[in-house]
């Protein structure tokens, strides 16, 4: 197995971050091993975690 990471320093506020990562409609378009074909749920989040006892 073989791990990528990378670190991008992005200058907008948080919450606007938190905003588009939020959306889970777009995921598909930004995945980079073609997992993701469509969001299971539209909804965004609107909390760090949206099922009790996940962090």
């Amino acid at each position: 197995m073989e791990n990528v990471s990378a670190t991008l320093t992005v200058a907008m506020p948080a919450a606007r971050v938190f905003v588009e990562l939020a959306d889970p409609t777009p995921h598909a378009a930004i995945d980079g091993i073609g997992w993701v074909s469509e969001a299971a749920d539209r909804a965004p989040l609107t909390e760090v975690s949206r099922y009790p006892g996940w962090t």
